[in-house]
């Protein structure tokens, strides 16, 4: 089984409860939830989020568009990862997270592929747009980062321990052939949430709903 995680909680430092800030019509978790769906080879898109009661109304939302929700330790991120990892038998994660509703579930879809193709353990991209792509885990990198991670930054940071430790993993990396990385499309602040906005309801008003091609 192949599943794409999204991690989100409503807490963040620079723009406490953006998750359900609207982006269009739509809070931002919802264009996150709707393109990781449609990455192909996808069994179940899940979020991840804590247990903290300011997620309450993020869980209830993510419940209402059919998504499975799993809540544990707010710091744990890694944790999070592998209890739903372990739960539902997968193969492969997807890691998306909450801040990203621009991803482009097509370069994932290819991604997924090559992960799968290649047996490895880890694999990410190189020279997209911030926030348009992310990284890929099999079982083993999770469950192996899960039981030797030690300290905060290990804990927060899922691809942490494969990072420092790249010597027991097998690593794919896709790199881009002309570098977009200056480009942001994620939202971490007041003002990416402004431009990401703007950008969308742009793309609304003159072509309709096409935001599945924008990427």
């Amino acid at each position: 089984m192949n599943i794409a995680i999204i991690q989100s909680r409503m807490a963040s430092t620079r723009l406490p409860g953006k998750a359900l800030m609207l982006l269009d019509s739509n809070p931002l978790i919802y264009h996150v939830i709707q393109r990781g769906r449609k990455i192909k080879g996808i069994d179940k898109v899940i979020l991840a989020t804590s247990v903290n009661v300011e997620n309450d109304e993020l869980a209830v939302y993510a419940k209402s568009l059919g998504i499975e929700v799993f809540r544990g330790d707010e710091k744990n991120v890694l944790e999070r990862f592998y209890f739903i990892a372990k739960n539902h038998s997968a193969n492969n994660v997807i890691r998306l997270t909450g801040d990203n509703p621009l991803v482009d579930f097509k370069a994932f879809s290819y991604l997924l592929d090559q992960h799968v193709k290649s047996k490895s353990d880890y694999t990410c991209s190189k020279g997209f747009p911030v926030g348009s792509v992310g990284d890929l885990f099999s079982f083993n990198a999770i469950e192996t980062s899960y039981r030797n991670a030690d300290g905060k930054d290990l804990e927060d940071h899922v691809d942490l321990y494969v990072m420092e430790n790249q010597e027991k993993f097998k690593i794919f990396c896709y790199e881009l052939n002309i570098d977009y990385s200056a480009v942001r499309m994620t939202i971490d602040d007041l003002v990416d949430y402004e431009r990401i906005k703007k950008l969308i309801n742009l793309i609304e008003n003159v072509e309709g709903n096409v935001l599945e091609d924008l990427c």
